[in-house]
């Protein structure tokens, strides 16, 4: 009876065929139960739809995980990537202050070619007689090297006749000159400064007895207030004579020249010897100049021997390793001041005397993490590490003492 219900049931629904391949996934439950109403001949069971499985292509989003992961992945991206971003940056900033330096570097060679010597760090003409109306005249270096950095229009405004912070010379030295600032430095705009004539004579001429009259005098007719545009480079006219000594050079206590740079400042002499050159001065019409320009064949070091310009970066805000410290603020800044130069003093710290990277108002300074840029009197311009032996930076500043060689 059985089997004839169940033939009745078969010829009902035909014949048979093989049910599909279970899901992946669905378990071992479901395959046993297909193959048994397989066998029976009852058709395959069918799971309800919300408990099937969809196909990975069916698929329409991401899981939170999944989310997660790539964010993280993203994350850690990025986070690598910042440093590197940031060390290309800095090299590309670091390239561009070499350049700036190199222009400066070829400006010298050219002025020494064209006019047989370097410019002097300092240019001061008086006119006497000292005991009346005398007329005074102040001016850096880069009053001589305008001509020669592509700033042709900035030198037919800069006047000579006078100061150099006369009214007259306000558009000029006020002027952007786009080469005198490090890229790495931070910006700042120009800020008022107090110029004081006789700050450029060494203190022990401010104290004597014929000199400092004149002086007294020069102040009160010239000290003036004046805006000028900022530089991060400039000259360097020597190394202060204790400084000196630490590092075991012979230079005399109180020398006012110190150890002589490139660049040394033309009252850098015996107080006689300035008494003795400003004497006809002293009476009647008679202009006297003090200036020290060499020539190349004065650099017996050798002009690869011997640095010509540096980094003195963020002028006039002070800055010490790093760090603004707003102390006898601002700082002579401007490329036109004859006084923006870098007399190398040094700072006392407990490893020794620091002359990089250290102060800002006394030595060689730059924001670079890594170098100072100099540029050399041949042209050619090098980077130094922070770490440089102080007798090593001193031997290049010298020009004529025989390190080079």
């Amino acid at each position: 009876m059985h089997g004839k219900l169940l033939q009745q049931n078969m010829r009902g629904r035909g014949p048979l065929t093989p049910s599909p391949s279970p899901a992946r996934g669905e378990g071992l439950a479901a395959d046993s139960t297909d193959a048994m109403r397989q066998t029976a001949g009852c058709p395959p069971f069918e799971r309800p739809a919300a408990y099937r499985r969809l196909p990975a292509s069916a698929r329409t989003g991401f899981t939170l995980i999944e989310v997660l992961i790539v964010i993280a992945i993203i994350g850690l991206l990025i986070s690598l990537s910042i440093p590197a971003i940031q060390a290309a940056r800095e090299r590309a900033r670091s390239t561009q202050c070499q350049n700036n330096l190199r222009q400066f570097g070829l400006a010298l060679a050219n002025c020494e070619s064209q006019r047989g010597a370097f410019p002097s760090g300092m240019t001061v003409r008086v006119t006497g007689p000292l005991g009346g109306d005398s007329q005074w005249q102040f001016h850096g270096y880069m009053s001589e090297l305008l001509p020669f950095l592509d700033a042709a229009a900035v030198a037919a405004n800069y006047h000579t006749e006078g100061m150099f912070c006369d009214p007259a010379n306000a558009a000029a030295i006020g002027a952007d000159l786009g080469v005198t600032v490090c890229p790495s430095a931070p910006p700042r705009d120009p800020q008022p400064n107090a110029y004081q004539p006789s700050l450029a004579f060494p203190k022990s001429y401010r104290q004597h007895k014929i000199i400092a009259p004149i002086l007294g005098k020069l102040d009160a007719k010239y000290s003036a207030k004046y805006t000028g545009a900022v530089t991060d480079y400039t000259v360097i006219t020597g190394v202060e004579d204790g400084t000196a000594r630490t590092f075991g050079y012979d230079v005399p206590r109180d020398d006012p020249a110190g150890l002589r740079g490139m660049f040394p400042s033309p009252f850098a002499v015996e107080s006689k010897a300035l008494v003795n050159k400003v004497t006809p001065a002293i009476l009647g019409p008679v202009t006297v100049e003090f200036s020290v320009r060499l020539r190349a064949s004065d650099i017996t070091d050798g002009l690869s021997n011997t640095i010509a310009m540096t980094e003195v970066a963020g002028r006039p805000e002070h800055w010490e390793n790093g760090v603004r410290t707003m102390r006898n603020e601002p700082l002579e800044s401007a490329w036109a001041d004859p006084q923006t130069v870098a007399d190398i003093s040094g700072r006392d710290t407990p490893a020794g005397k620091c002359l990089m990277q250290c102060d800002n108002a006394g030595e060689i300074y730059s924001f670079h993490p890594a170098e100072i840029n100099f540029a050399f009197a041949d042209g050619h311009v090098t980077g130094l590490s922070r770490q440089t032996d102080p007798n090593v930076l001193l031997a290049l500043v010298t020009p004529d003492r025989g390190e080079g060689n």
